[in-house]
């Protein structure tokens, strides 16, 4: 717990505080009852509790989801308040010594689990309901009750994890609720929806409580076929773009370091944690548009021809045209679109300014810039530190935002950044025109120039790009 926030710390033993207060108290109005609710059922809930705590699925955000929200949800309606808080006490307690999860942990999922149980089973007499019988007989006279407690237990006991995953990984509540939300909606309704039948065949017909063991083992199996499709999606997306940045010696692990510089520069700006991992997302893979460039093009060791412009041109286009088909990238999508657009207009490829390009795509552009003004290119070395912050100086308020310069500047002189070498690569004759430079045809197109490259005919305008420019960039 050392390692952890007085914040996450305080919250820890408050949820602990208020978890014991409750269990004391009810124990105290309603011990009678608790004494009677004590026997077989509660030893075989302890059991199926614990066990279903070993079927979990880990979520985007931080954190897991079991399948033991469905006995979670019948225990306040089939005990007492004080039964079904130990009930859920004890099973959490045996599964995270079983897991060896760290001491604090441990005595957080144990409260949190035990005071959302028990703030529902109190709930539930609060209404003048009892346990067993609100389960009893014509079960849509107590419907509305029953939707109640399911929700109240739903909502309190996410809520107390999503707090304490914003607290211990530095992320914002909404980001949590936001990046866990889209995923575990859905899975946990259906788990509630059994939960609520597992009572109500426990109370009439025991046996065909078994009849929930199919469903449940079948929700596990879709989270964890959903969690899945979502890592291998992601990676095999990530690899792509690798593998484009590999097809030239130059560019090798570019995006890699495109994403360390952008996610530091969002740090330094005091982005949203959920922002962050947007913009760190749309790096790793700004270039995929590439893919339908050709080596002959991409790998030009001259200067590019107006069609062969037009094409190069096409990438980011390209690129977010195929990252919209992925929803794990939707959100980066517009990022990648944008991030060869300028801070005064004349970029690509729609041509837009100022704050109409996305925050994340102006942190892109600074990023792409300066990995590409320090790394080694077929026409020359990589430009030292000093130089390459120069030339993102120059660019401010033209090429670039001066926000995210003056960021990327506080990053840089405090030498805390590590990002992957740069590989050292044989220096070729020539150079390929708008690969990592501005070029005459950026810094001279005018306002009125065309924006859109599809058609080749769309840069007879621009002249000829060279790599003497003041500014770096790249495309």
């Amino acid at each position: 717990m050392a390692r952890l926030s007085w914040e996450a710390r305080a919250y820890i033993l408050a949820i602990k505080a208020f978890a014991v207060g409750l269990w004391i108290a009810s124990l105290v109005s309603s011990f009678d009852a608790t004494v009677a609710a004590l026997g077989l059922d509660a030893l075989i809930f302890v059991l199926a509790t614990a066990g279903s705590e070993f079927m979990a699925v880990s979520m985007p955000r931080g954190g897991w989801l079991s399948i033991s929200t469905i006995p979670h949800v019948a225990l306040p309606l089939l005990f007492p308040a004080p039964v079904a808080m130990a009930v859920s006490a004890v099973a959490i307690l045996g599964h995270q010594i079983y897991t060896r999860e760290p001491w604090y942990k441990t005595g957080f999922n144990v409260a949190s689990y035990a005071l959302a149980v028990g703030v529902s089973a109190t709930a539930l007499t609060l209404t003048g309901n009892q346990p067993r019988a609100v389960v009893q007989g014509d079960n849509w006279d107590h419907a509305g009750v029953l939707v109640a407690v399911a929700v109240l237990y739903y909502v309190l006991n996410n809520l107390l994890i999503y707090i304490v995953v914003s607290l211990t990984e530095g992320r914002s509540l909404r980001s949590v609720i936001v990046g866990n939300g889209w995923y575990t909606t859905m899975p946990e309704v259906s788990m509630i929806v059994a939960g609520e039948l597992l009572a109500v065949l426990w109370v009439s017909r025991p046996v065909w409580s078994l009849a929930i063991v199919l469903p449940a083992v079948i929700t596990h199996r879709t989270l964890g076929y959903m969690r899945r499709l979502q890592t291998e999606t992601e990676q095999a997306v990530v690899a792509l773009a690798d593998t484009i940045d590999n097809r030239d010696s130059y560019t090798f692990h570019h995006s890699r370091r495109v994403a360390a510089y952008a996610e530091a520069i969002a740090g330094e700006l005091g982005l949203d944690a959920n922002d962050v991992d947007v913009i760190v997302s749309a790096a790793r893979v700004h270039d995929l548009g590439k893919i339908g460039i050709p080596d002959a093009i991409l790998l030009k060791p001259g200067d590019l021809t107006h069609d062969e412009t037009a094409t190069m041109w096409s990438h980011p286009g390209a690129g977010a045209e195929i990252l919209g088909q992925f929803h794990l990238f939707r959100e980066g999508t517009r990022l990648a679109r944008h991030h060869h657009e300028w801070y005064d207009g004349r970029g690509y490829p729609d041509g837009v300014a100022g704050d109409d390009i996305p925050l994340g795509a102006r942190i892109l552009a600074v990023a792409d810039a300066y990995d590409a003004m320090t790394s080694d290119r077929p026409y020359r070395r990589a430009l030292e530190r000093e130089e390459a912050v120069e030339r993102l100086k120059a660019g401010q308020g033209s090429q670039f935002d001066p926000l995210v310069v003056g960021a990327m500047i506080k990053v840089l002189a405090r030498g805390e950044l590590a990002v992957e070498p740069h590989p050292e690569v044989p220096r070729r004759s020539g150079g390929t025109a708008l690969e990592a430079e501005p070029s005459a045809a950026l810094a001279s197109c005018p306002a009125s120039c065309p924006r859109d490259p599809s058609p080749p005919s769309a840069m007879k305008a621009a002249a000829t790009g060279r790599r003497d420019e003041p500014v770096g960039y790249s495309l």
